[in-house]
This record gives structure tokens, sequence and C-alpha cells, in this order.
């Protein structure tokens, strides 16, 4: 909209402007007091180069007028359809005092279970009534879900039925990294390849929301769009551990895996047998919950905190203090305090994983890349504590694994090439380390191109294992490159030493002081 309205603004000489409540791209939603009845509602208009485009006016009016047919209590109503004096249509809607699933997440990092299955299960309710009516939301995440206290507690509130929609990928600004961004975390994987959707499209986007909000974080997480897409139409559903939320049931993973198939045909036929599922997991967790037992666990804090770390060491993005946390780790295993409770926790997880990879194994086959978050986790707690006889066929059945799902040259198998050479390199078998990284490199630098910042991650380590090899000169154009790539202290470390060793003391001294300056500025 090229003149914003502002706050005690009069528009349509009807509405009287009060607060902005949100933006996107192509409208703008206020809170406002209808005059004639002193009534406060939601006003959506459309921005005026959206409002004379006719693909966009058109999608405006029949989505407003299918909505103002439907009334159900999880989703907002709309009062009145309308086109200003100077042509700019607008939708005048029920306003709500709630807060966004985003909002939620923002202020508690996680949702609890019970909560997150009460809103989800009210939703899932809501959208099998308005697909009934043939109409299809297509753009569900968490900053389109409100959650209102009355007159029911935990009472979801839908917005934006397919106002934020775009119908291809032709018309999508995939440079954009950010409301593009956010919605790309929710498609579908024929909505990510421009396909037509219908409603299993919502069933996936649906699961999604329902992940983020009992783990945290989303399913997938990637720089771009693209790279987001890709991963929604490749990447397998990850698998929901019981240290990542505070209630833990398997049916937690039957409605995220059953939802996020790959296969429209493979997730749930309806969003009303989605919700069924949704209200059976709910029972049981309800009428089960202070208790403990095989499937059903509750979690103490540590085991939340310890089981983080041992994932944020499988986390590629955050492999630049692996390091230092093997070292800690290694250092609390042997200090006096530790003994019999490290080892009681590690016997604890080791069964815990164990069980999970045997369950895996036995309902998906053992090639199924639904066994590989189990399989990973049990190769990390092992190489952990140095049982690398029994983590190495580990490592090498998950790159397996990965090759024969997703193709020996994809992103996948890159990720699984360097946690494999990780451990080499943890295990002091550089030899063994060094083809897979440079393997690793090559489908890094084809996948995301040459000079994109997650590749400083794959330069910087097969630079670290060529100097644990004493191979300085290989080492050093690989740190400069992904120095060139990304500012990182622990690069400019490395070059340093490289420097050092080979006798270029003034240049080593120099980046020594810009290491030094780039730890201080994050500190």
């Amino acid at each position: 909209m090229s003149n914003i309205l502002k706050i005690g603004e009069i528009f349509d000489g009807k509405y009287e402007i009060l607060e902005v409540l949100g933006s996107g791209g192509i409208g703008t939603v206020f809170k406002a007091l209808q005059l004639d009845c002193k009534r406060i509602l939601a006003l959506k208009i459309l921005h005026e180069d959206a409002a004379f485009d006719e693909e966009y006016r058109a999608r405006f009016v029949r989505e407003a007028q299918a909505l103002s047919q439907v009334r159900h209590k999880s989703i907002v109503n709309v009062y009145h359809l309308g086109v200003s004096a100077t042509g700019i249509p607008y939708m005048a809607m029920e306003w709500v005092a709630g807060k966004s699933i985003r909002a939620i997440l923002n202020s508690l990092d996680r949702m609890p279970v019970i909560q997150s299955l009460t809103i989800i299960l009210d939703a899932a309710r809501a959208l099998s009534f308005v697909h009934q009516h043939n109409i299809i939301h297509r753009d569900l995440k968490p900053e389109n879900i409100l959650v209102v206290q009355l007159p029911d507690p935990n009472t979801p509130k839908l917005v934006d039925f397919g106002l934020a929609r775009v119908s291809s990928l032709k018309e999508q600004n995939l440079t954009s990294s950010g409301e593009l961004l956010g919605t790309a975390s929710y498609m579908s994987p024929e909505q990510c390849k421009g396909k037509p959707v219908d409603f299993s499209s919502d069933i996936y986007s649906l699961s999604v929301c329902f992940y983020e909000m009992i783990v945290g974080e989303r399913p997938f997480i990637a720089d771009t769009p693209i790279g987001l897409m890709y991963k929604h139409i490749n990447e397998p559903v990850p698998t929901i551990i019981y240290s990542q939320v505070d209630l833990f049931h398997s049916s937690l993973n039957e409605i995220v895996s059953k939802g996020m198939s790959k296969d429209p045909r493979q997730r749930f036929g309806s969003m009303e047998e989605m919700a069924n599922k949704i209200e059976e997991s709910l029972k049981v967790l309800e009428s089960n919950g202070n208790r403990t037992s095989g499937k059903l666990i509750q979690q103490p804090f540590f085991a939340v905190v310890l089981l983080s770390a041992a994932c944020f060491l499988c986390c590629f993005v955050f492999m630049w203090k692996q390091n230092s946390t093997l070292i800690q780790y290694e250092r609390d295993a042997s200090s006096p305090k530790a003994g019999a409770l490290e080892m009681q926790r590690d016997a604890k997880y080791e069964h815990m994983y164990k069980s999970a990879l045997i369950i895996s194994e036995k309902n998906y086959g053992s090639d199924s890349s639904q066994i590989l978050k189990p399989q990973d986790n049990l190769a990390q707690l092992y190489q952990n504590q140095g049982r690398y006889a029994e983590a190495e066929p580990l490592w090498k059945r998950s790159l397996e694994i990965r090759e024969k799902a997703y193709g020996p040259n994809s992103a996948d198998v890159g990720s699984s090439l360097q946690l494999l050479a990780r451990f080499y390199f943890q295990a002091r078998k550089y030899k063994q380390a060094e083809p897979l990284l440079i393997r690793a490199l090559a489908i890094q630098e084809k996948v995301v191109g040459p000079n994109e910042p997650g590749l400083a991650h794959v330069l910087y380590y097969l630079a670290v294992n060529y100097q644990s090899q004493g191979k300085y000169l290989e080492a050093e154009p690989l740190l400069k490159r992904a120095l060139a790539i990304r500012e990182n202290a622990d690069i400019v470390e490395r070059l340093a030493c490289c420097y050092r060793s080979t006798g270029k003391l003034t240049e080593a001294s120099k980046l020594e002081a810009r290491a030094k300056a780039i730890r201080g500025k994050e500190e």
C-alpha cells in the first residue's frame, strides 16, 4: 500500500484505524473501530499494488466470499467484504485477543505436548470443516494460528486463508529471506514443486506446525527458500526422541511421520482422520501423563540438557565447537565426580537409542531412512565414549542408507560424509577422513555453489585434517578460501597456525590479533 494508513485515520468512511496488527507481502491487517456500531474488529486491506492485480484481487474476493459462508469456533469470522472509494478491496473480520503460536514459541522455546495436542486437534477439526466446503488454507504456519483463552482455554483461531498463497514457483521471489522463507518452512513437497494442491497439503503443513510446537524447532532448516524446498521434497521426516519433548509417546511420531509423508496418498486420508489420531494420542497422554513406562516418558530436566548436548555434537551447523566439546566430555567422564553417574546416564541413553533403532527397523526395514535418527544418535554416543569399533559400522551404514535413498551426490550424503569424517578425525585416522571430506566438499560445491556460507565448514575441516597430518601447504589455500566466505575466529587462528608453521611469523601475528578482536566482539 503506497499510502500507509495512520493511527486515528478513517478508512472508507466507516472504520477508525486503531493499530497495525500485522503486514504481509500483499496486505496489512489493522485493529479498527467500526464507527456505526462501535464494534472492534480486524480490517484486512490489500496493498495498492496487489489491489489492482487481477489475480490477487480475484483470489482475495473469492476466498473472502467463501469464508463469509463458514462459521466455526476456530475460524475467524468474516463480517463484510467491501471495496473502498479508491478501489481497494478489504475484509472486516472478527478481532480476537490472543497470541499466535509463533509469539508463544518465541517466549517458551517449545510448548507442552498436552497443550499442543489440544490446539492442533481443534485446528484439525476446523480445517476438516472448511475442507468440506472446498476451501483449502494453503498457508498454515505458526503465525496464522492464534490461541485464545476465552470462552474455552487453548482455542485456536485460524487466519489468513490463502491470502499469502503463491500458486506456482514461477510467481515466487526466491531471493527473499523474509516472509517467503517462513512460508517455505511449512510448504508440502507438492507445493514446493509448484503442483496443484488439495486438502492433503494442509495436512502436511499442520503436521510441520505440530512438530515445531512440541520440539521447539522446525523439522527442516536451510539458509534459503530453495534449500528448504529441497529438504521438504527429499529429506526424511525427523524422528522425535523423548528428550526433545516434555512428555513422550510413540503416537507423536506416528502423527508427524504420516502427516508429513512425501507422497500425499500416504498421509491421513482426510483432516478428520488426522484429528481422530490426535484425539487418540491426547487421551492416552492425559490418562497416563503422570506415569512412566516403556512408551510414555516424562522428562527430567537434566536429561533434556544432556541429550540436547549430544544432538548438538551431531549438528552440522554447530560443528565449529565440536573439538572443545569432545575434550570437555572426556574431562567430565574421567573426573572423580562423574564416575558412576556418567556411566548410568550413558547406559540409559544407549538402551534408549538401541530400542528406538530396533523399533524403527521393525516398522520400516533395516535399510529405511526412518532408522537414521536413532542410528546416528547411537553412533554419536559410542563416539563420545571412545567406543570407536562400535561407532564406525553405524556411521558407515548411515552413509550407505543415505546414498541409496537420496543418491550419491545429494546434500544429505554430503552431511553424512562429514559426520563419518569427523568420527575418523576424532579417532586420529586422518587418512581415512581425508577422501571423505574431499568428496563432501565436491558435493557441497555442486549443491549450494562455491560461495555459500555452509561451504566454509567443509573447507575448514578439510584444512584441519591436513594440518593434523602436517600438510600446512595444502591447508593454507583452503583456509583462505573459507575466510573469504565467512569471517570466523577459528578459521583465522588455523590460518595463523599455517603461517607460523611455514615461517611467516609477521602474517601469523597479524592474524592472531585479528582472531582475538573477532572473539572480543562475539563476547
